[in-house]
């Protein structure tokens, strides 16, 4: 055999041995696990729920096999590393790289992101929340933490940081609900309130409570310290781009005298319950900015509840506070989720015209019974939905409505403004 026939099969051999690889090591040493926020591709199945062939089992097989590839999220990592420090590029389209290593989330460099329309929806739903709160007889407040490129002057020399969180904020205040403004406090001078990553480090988490405390009428200055050096931070965005290996920052950590009365592992517990040394008690509605927020929450108040569920239930509130914590860039959730409370009843008469029939659907959460439909184009007015002579505002989504009522007794119409003028559509459950 000649040398260049040796050669030739020497290469195919390498090269089978390295496709092979992927499948021999998921044998041996098991699928590779999900980076960061990553959701893998679920198990395909041979039939349809409803019984029929699956047709599209063979592609569904291939993208469930290739995220769960021996060495996925290592090779990943490599090639991006390779990327930024040879080309300076992001290949995550998520990740816009900024000056000093810092990181951004790419839809917060998108100018506006939400529409006007979009932002209204999401302030009522705060009003309505606020409103039910108060009727419980605990006082409310609302906290939206800024982007961080929302802070930063030119943050990457590109792209266009959000506006949203400034605009909603100014909606609020025209709609008089009770919120804590952070963008002039947390507005970047020479303290770095955030990490690398999207989020603020103890520091900046520290200040925040300080405003937060000070709009509830308390008292604190936990940004006088002192901190320590803790552990290391592996940001989201760094786990994004580097699954394997991603950056690790020291953390600012305060020694807090709060303890935890419920099963806690960690900062992002779905659920957690505290006792402080301080007055009153807390229910938090938060995301991942309170995993450092939520300790200083929990130290000034005698009982804190914190959640991270995205759809607010109020049927249970008895704390003499209820905040509600979001990043920016998520002001949508606000709209996009269906929140648990009994609607309001309003006392209005009102002159409407005949409609088309609206569709919805109807389910049963936390003791009520919600109805939940679609509309395609509203004025920025309240809905309401009238049964049997009575008449409940709906919370209103983007592209349509809902609210949870006592009971339900099969018949109703939904008034609405369209280019004003008030109409009233049947609703029709599917």
């Amino acid at each position: 055999m000649s040398t260049k026939r040796r050669t030739a099969y020497a290469f195919i051999g390498f090269f089978l041995i390295l496709c092979l690889i992927p499948s021999l090591g998921m044998a041996m040493f098991g699928s590779s696990k999900a980076g960061a926020n990553e959701i893998l591709s679920p198990k395909p199945a041979l039939r349809e729920k409803d019984g029929s062939l699956n047709f599209d089992c063979l592609s569904e097989l291939s993208d469930y096999l290739t995220d769960r590839c021996f060495l996925r999220q290592e090779l990943i990592t490599l090639r991006n590393k390779l990327s930024v420090n040879i080309f300076g590029t992001s290949p995550n389209e998520k990740v816009t790289l900024g000056r000093e290593d810092w990181l951004f989330y790419a839809e917060t460099l998108s100018g506006i992101a939400l529409s006007d329309h979009e932002l209204w929806c999401a302030a009522e739903n705060l009003k309505l929340l606020e409103e039910y709160a108060e009727s419980r007889g605990s006082e409310f407040l609302f906290v939206l933490c800024p982007n961080k490129s929302s802070l930063c002057t030119d943050p990457v020399g590109y792209g266009t940081p959000s506006t949203d969180g400034q605009r909603f904020e100014t909606l609020l205040d025209s709609l008089g609900v009770a919120h804590c403004s952070l963008y002039g406090v947390l507005r970047m001078r020479e303290d770095c309130f955030y990490h690398a990553d999207s989020h603020w480090n103890g520091y900046g988490a520290a200040v925040a409570a300080d405003a937060i405390n000070a709009a509830l009428g308390r008292s604190s200055d936990y940004a006088a310290g002192p901190f320590r050096e803790g552990s290391g931070h592996a940001g989201d965005l760094s786990e994004m781009l580097y699954p394997a290996s991603p950056t690790v920052e020291t953390e600012l950590l305060y020694d807090f005298s709060f303890s935890y009365t419920s099963n806690y592992h960690a900062p992002n517990d779905l659920s957690i319950s505290t006792q402080g040394q301080g007055e009153g008690s807390l229910f938090c509605y938060r995301d991942s900015f309170g995993n450092d927020l939520h300790p200083y929450l929990a130290e000034g108040f005698q009982s804190a509840r914190f959640s991270r569920k995205t759809s607010f239930d109020l049927t249970a509130l008895s704390e003499d506070v209820l905040l509600i914590e979001l990043v920016e860039r998520n002001i949508d959730y606000l709209s996009r989720y269906d929140h648990t409370y009994p609607a309001p009843e309003r006392k209005l008469n009102l002159s409407t015209q005949s409609a088309e029939a609206v569709s919805a659907n109807l389910s049963e959460e936390g003791g009520l019974v919600r109805i939940s439909g679609e509309l395609a184009s509203f004025d920025e007015a309240p809905l309401y939905l009238r049964v049997d002579g009575r008449l409940y505002e709906c919370a209103p989504k983007s592209a349509g409505f809902t609210l949870c009522l006592p009971e339900w007794n099969g018949e109703a119409e939904l008034i609405y403004q369209s280019g004003g003028r008030l109409y009233a559509a049947p609703v029709i459950l599917r």
